[in-house]
């Protein structure tokens, strides 16, 4: 009986745990990407395969479906590493050995969907605006502020898409915009609320490759707070509308 050293055994048991676990996870994968080409696009691909992430099709199994948008929505599966939608008689890579799929560039611009409630935006939120609706809460030290010391402010908000479409490459959108935005006064006894900005939107978005631009309707209103105007701090209140 021939005696395996205990390192390489090891080593064996090791290779096959990872090999068993590369082939489990193209697996899953293959069945992921399955099930966002039946619920997304209404299609099944017989001929899909994933080989060490990378995901392969015919583009004869897509039916009507928007290749650029079959591929965006495979890239965005978590593990996939590249997707390639072959042509009427072009070979396999993972067959031929030819050229391995293309790669998913981090950076490229994802297709977003079109139709009602599409999700996400064609714009980026300007992350430098103070006054762009979002959740956010911070600490604020006043100097040399006689009413003012130690403060907290506090937003929160939202852009909703509610429709999107396309017109040739580009693509355009409507949605609304909502938002508060409020500091307190934390050295006051019940930490009173000193003012709050209300904002409601109508916006239309615009993009085209790399360039996009956003449009936006608007009502803003500043409310000081009741406690803030009882404490004497306020000389007279103005209606300024």
């Amino acid at each position: 009986m021939t005696k395996v050293p205990g390192a390489l055994l090891l080593l064996l048991l090791a290779t096959s745990t990872g090999w068993a676990a590369d082939a489990a996870t193209d697996a899953y994968l293959a069945g992921y990407a399955g099930a966002v080409l039946e619920r997304e696009f209404k299609t099944r691909a017989p001929s899909l395969r994933v080989v060490d992430g990378s995901v392969t099709l015919d583009a004869t199994d897509l039916g009507s479906a928007d290749r650029t948008q079959v591929e965006s929505a495979l890239s965005q599966i978590r593990g996939v590493t590249g997707v390639q939608i072959r042509d009427r008689g072009e070979i396999d890579p993972a067959v031929a050995g030819g050229a391995a799929p293309r790669p998913v560039d981090p950076k490229a611009p994802r297709e977003l969907a079109i139709g009602f409630l599409p999700g996400g935006g064609l714009f980026q939120a300007l992350i430098a605006d103070p006054r762009w609706p979002h959740f956010a809460a911070a600490y604020q030290r006043y100097l040399n502020d006689q009413k003012l010391g130690n403060v907290a402010a506090v937003s929160f908000g939202e852009s909703f898409m509610l429709y999107r479409d396309k017109i040739g490459t580009a693509r355009w959108e409507v949605g609304i915009q909502a938002g508060v935005f409020s500091f307190f006064d934390l050295d006051a006894p019940s930490m009173d609320l000193v003012n709050a900005d209300y904002l409601v939107a109508l916006v239309a978005g615009y993009r085209l490759g790399r360039f996009s631009a956003l449009g936006r309707l608007f009502h803003q209103s500043s409310h000081l707070g009741d406690e803030y105007l009882l404490s004497n701090l306020v000389a007279g209140r103005v209606n300024v509308s």
